[in-house]
């Protein structure tokens, strides 16, 4: 799935709620999950939590796997 400015989030993210915990949240960091390279939404203990998992990277669109190997 492909946001307006082409960054690619992860199949399994919903906007709605948080990719690790699936909890509903008053505000989502959009983070780049490392493994995956795509971009997922966190709520604010999930990011602390899995720092090393994920980074906060969404200034740049999403070039496609092949550019980030």
């Amino acid at each position: 799935m492909f946001d307006t400015k082409d960054y690619e989030f992860h199949k399994k993210d919903c906007p709605e709620f948080c990719f690790i915990c699936k909890r509903p949240s008053e505000k989502f960091f959009i983070m780049r999950q490392i493994k995956s390279m795509k971009m997922v939404h966190l709520c604010e203990h999930c990011m602390l939590s899995h720092l090393s998992e994920y980074y906060l990277d969404n200034t740049r669109p999403w070039l496609g796997k092949d550019f980030y190997k």
